[in-house]
């Protein structure tokens, strides 16, 4: 599993450059009423519990609202959470593609006339992706971030004991 996406980096990011690190992965978007700030809150205690560990996790946020959500006003809206965050961007192809592998689904529900306004009924989770680049496991919505903590902890230990 790779891919390479824009990021509010300035640079391509690139699943297979992690390698050794852990990443953490949430499919959401900026405008989101709930599960997303609730979601990018819940990282971001897990990230500053992490303390000196958190050098070795990346939190990646990959919109599924590439209309709404360009680059600039991604790196505002994740850069409020922490601003080691990642935001990533794609379209058509190659975000469906990257949900498909996930297993990610995402949905527009129209709420009033304006073919802008809507909300994207979406997959909540968070993904793991371990020390080798694979997916090593998927925290429903609502899993409380010291058990993500945890687990974080004990990969990373076993890599350094």
């Amino acid at each position: 599993m790779d891919f390479s996406l824009a990021s509010t980096t300035g640079q391509p990011f690139t699943l297979s450059e992690h390698r050794g690190e852990l990443v953490l992965l949430y499919f959401g978007y900026r405008t989101c009423p709930d599960f997303c700030p609730t979601t990018s809150i819940e990282l971001r205690n897990l990230y500053q519990a992490l303390g000196d560990s958190a050098s070795q996790v990346k939190i990646v946020f990959v919109t599924v609202d590439p209309e709404r959500d360009d680059i600039d006003s991604l790196t505002r809206y994740i850069h409020a959470f922490h601003q080691d965050f990642i935001g990533l961007r794609a379209e058509g192809d190659s975000l469906k593609t990257l949900m498909r592998q996930f297993g990610v689904v995402a949905q527009r529900r129209p709420v009033g006339d304006d073919p802008q306004s809507y909300l994207v009924d979406h997959t909540a989770s968070i993904f793991l992706i371990g020390l080798e680049g694979r997916l090593q496991a998927q925290y429903l919505y609502g899993t409380d971030y010291q058990d993500i903590l945890s687990d974080l902890k004990n990969i990373l230990r076993g890599t350094t004991g």
